[in-house]
């Protein structure tokens, strides 16, 4: 089934292809909104997925990953906004690393990554990283020069974690609930 945003995200790519004679101004505006559709369609469908691997609801399904590939495929969905906020991207994974890992669950928990360094960088540089550990895991590293993530969240964060390794976490709590 086609969701409301997809939709738009398809209506604009046709307008945007199919209008040449429209100003440049109007064309790249539908291509600015298509792009932001199609990251909304993305993170709502990482969520839902996300849901449903914590409730069970989805299974796991291992394959080999082509790492710098798959990357570079994700940080390619970024390329307007790493444009706009002067950001300089440095894929430093070997571009001939395999490993085996469920594509879907790899995409959310790295797309959350990028998505948070973009956040917090302005003028600076993200760069992701891989390395094999002495026990053949692959450690995936995303680094950048911004800001960082504001005091107040990183408490809230640390407060979660405690909680959670103590198994006491309440999701109503409105004082988990206040981000930013």
């Amino acid at each position: 089934t086609i969701t409301p945003i997809k939709f738009l995200s398809i209506v604009s790519k046709m307008s945007s292809k199919t209008q040449e004679e429209k100003s440049g101004d109007s064309k790249e505006n539908m291509r600015h909104i298509g792009a932001a559709a199609e990251k909304i369609y993305n993170n709502a469908s990482n969520i839902l997925n996300w849901i449903k691997l914590q409730n069970d609801l989805i299974s796991i399904h291992n394959e080999n990953v082509a790492l710098y590939d798959f990357t570079e495929e994700l940080i390619s969905q970024y390329e307007d906004v790493i444009d706009e906020q002067l950001i300089r991207f440095e894929n430093m994974i070997d571009e001939e690393a395999i490993i085996i890992t469920d594509p879907n669950i790899l995409k959310i928990v790295v797309q959350n990554l990028l998505a948070n360094a973009i956040k917090y960088t302005k003028s600076g540089t993200i760069s992701i990283a891989s390395e094999m550990d002495g026990m053949g895991n692959f450690n995936i590293s995303v680094s950048d020069t911004g800001s960082g993530m504001p005091e107040k969240i990183l408490e809230k964060i640390n407060a979660i974690k405690r909680q959670t390794l103590e198994g006491e976490f309440d999701v109503d709590d409105p004082n988990y609930r206040d981000w930013e």
